[in-house]
C-alpha cells in the first residue's frame, strides 16, 4: 500500500519559519512518517478534528501541533500551519 503524500499550503510551509531549525526537521520528520506509514492511516495518530480552516489537528510532538486536512480520495496530508502547542490560541 502506498502512503499519503505530503503537502504544505504556501501559510503552512511560511509556519515553519517561525520554529527553531530543531522543531522543522522534528515536525516534517513526524509528518513524513505519518504518510509513510503501512500500518497507521493519518488519522489514527492523535488526528482531533475542529471546526475552522482545517480539518483539524495533529499533535507532531509534545510542544508542536499540526493543522491539516486528510484526503483519503486524493491520499494526501495538506499542512496549513506547525505552531508550537503554547501559540496555537493566542
Amino acid at each position: 500500500m502506498d502512503g499519503y503524500a505530503l503537502r504544505f499550503t504556501d501559510c503552512g510551509r511560511e509556519s515553519l519559519d517561525d520554529l527553531e531549525p530543531v522543531e522543522v526537521e522534528q515536525a516534517t520528520r513526524k509528518l513524513e512518517r505519518i504518510c509513510s506509514c503501512e500500518f497507521r492511516k493519518p488519522w489514527e495518530w492523535g488526528f482531533e478534528r475542529m471546526d475552522g480552516v482545517s480539518d483539524g489537528k495533529l499533535s507532531l510532538s509534545d510542544e508542536l501541533r499540526a493543522f491539516v486536512d486528510i484526503n483519503q480520495e486524493n491520499r494526501t496530508l495538506l499542512v496549513y500551519r506547525v505552531y508550537r502547542r503554547e501559540n496555537l490560541y493566542g
